[in-house]
């Protein structure tokens, strides 16, 4: 079964663009502002997000930050791990 994250960019210093790859595979997933992304299989993912502006390019990396996991009841339950404030921020599950 799907399961979908809404992500936000909390960023500042009004960011242009961003690149975003939320399973690590060194592809950009998506380059809205506020995109959401659907994973389909359990297991552990980290999320990354470069954002640009005129004065330059930031990235902010978390190391298994979603870890979707099926649950017996046929729901998907998840954790979010972040161990710093900053660019981006999981919001809700669909």
């Amino acid at each position: 079964m799907p399961f979908t994250v809404d992500f936000t960019d909390m960023s500042t210093g009004e960011p242009t663009s961003w690149e975003w790859d939320f399973d690590g595979d060194g592809n950009i997933d998506s380059t809205e502002q506020n995109p959401s992304w659907t994973y389909t299989q359990a297991g552990t993912y980290p999320v990354s997000l470069s954002v640009e502006n005129p004065i330059g390019t930031d990235t902010c990396t978390q190391a298994d930050f979603i870890r979707p996991k099926p649950r017996r009841s046929g729901m998907w339950m998840m954790t979010v791990r972040s161990t710093r404030t900053g660019t981006m921020q999981q919001l809700r599950k669909q």
